[in-house]
Formats: C-alpha cells, sequence, structure tokens
C-alpha cells in the first residue's frame, strides 16, 4: 500500500558494504551485484519510482563513507568499524555542514 505525505523525501541513498565507483559495484563480495545490470542503481530507482508513482533519486554509497559522514568535520580523521569483516571510511568534506549535536563529537 502506497501512501501519500505532502512533503515526501527527494532521494534514498542505500548504503553498500562494497567499493564503488561513480554508484557502480566493483570487486568480490556484494560487488557480484554489479552482475545483475550494468546500471543496478538507476534499475532500483526505475522500480521505485514506478511503485510509488513519484520522482526519487536513489543512490548508492560505500557503508564505511556513509557511516564517516558524521565526521566530515573533523580534520584528518578516519572510521574503522569492526564487525563480520573490517571496515574503513573516509568523510567526505561538504561545506555548510552541522554537527547533529553539540555534544556529540
Amino acid at each position: 500500500m502506497v501512501t501519500n505525505y505532502s512533503k515526501p523525501c527527494s532521494t534514498i541513498s542505500v548504503s553498500i558494504a562494497n567499493d564503488l565507483i561513480d554508484g557502480k559495484f566493483f570487486g568480490g563480495g556484494y560487488g557480484k551485484l554489479g552482475l545483475l545490470s550494468d546500471d543496478l542503481q538507476k534499475e532500483i530507482e526505475t522500480e521505485v519510482n514506478r511503485l510509488i508513482d513519484s520522482n526519487i533519486e536513489v543512490t548508492f554509497i560505500h557503508d564505511g563513507t556513509a557511516a564517516a559522514d558524521a565526521y566530515a568535520e573533523t580534520d584528518n580523521s578516519v572510521l574503522l568499524s569492526f564487525g563480520t569483516a573490517i571496515g574503513v571510511g573516509f568523510p567526505i568534506k561538504k561545506a555548510g555542514l552541522r554537527p547533529v549535536s553539540e555534544g556529540l563529537l
């Protein structure tokens, strides 16, 4: 069931536990998802838009990079995650970012 909202989001970011180049998979593991399509991101976006009858952008982001985004304003930082594997992410500096909470970092 699709519910109508007055202000739907315009972008859905999908965190992927795999390296990406220009939104495309490469390498092993989940990189094999790239074998499903030359542009899986676009195919998912097209299907989501068809299902919800709207225009939403779907983007893929490396999971470590997504997690490291919390530290985008911290100089010379890196994020390490430990779970099934050891992951790494480097924050992407972006102008105009604000901290989530003054006491968080």
